[in-house]
C-alpha cells in the first residue's frame, strides 16, 4: 500500500523524518520502501487494522506522540438514493 508521508505525518505531533518513520515501521514488522515522499508498505494479512492512516498512526503511537486535534466531520450526511439495477 502506498501512503504519502505528509498525510501520515499529520497524525504525528513529533514531525519525524520519513527515514525515521520507515525505520520504526520495520521495528513494528511492516516492511516498507521509500520512493520519493511515498512509503510503499507491505502488510501481513492479519494486520487489517493498519490499512488506514489512522490505524497506521495508532501503531506508530508506540514511538511518537499522536496528534489528537484532527478535524472530524460532524454534520449530518444527506441520504443518497442510488437507483441501480444489477
Amino acid at each position: 500500500m502506498k501512503i504519502a508521508y505528509n498525510h501520515l505525518n499529520t497524525f504525528l505531533k513529533d514531525n519525524p523524518s520519513i527515514e525515521d518513520v520507515s525505520e520504526k515501521l520495520f521495528q513494528l514488522g511492516h516492511e516498507n520502501e521509500i520512493i520519493g515522499d511515498i512509503l510503499d508498505i507491505e502488510f501481513t494479512p492479519n494486520r487489517g487494522d493498519c490499512l488506514s492512516l489512522m490505524g497506521l498512526s495508532r501503531d506508530l503511537g508506540a514511538f511518537y506522540e499522536l496528534n489528537k486535534d484532527l478535524e472530524i466531520f460532524k454534520e449530518s450526511i444527506n441520504h443518497f438514493d442510488l437507483d441501480f439495477v444489477n
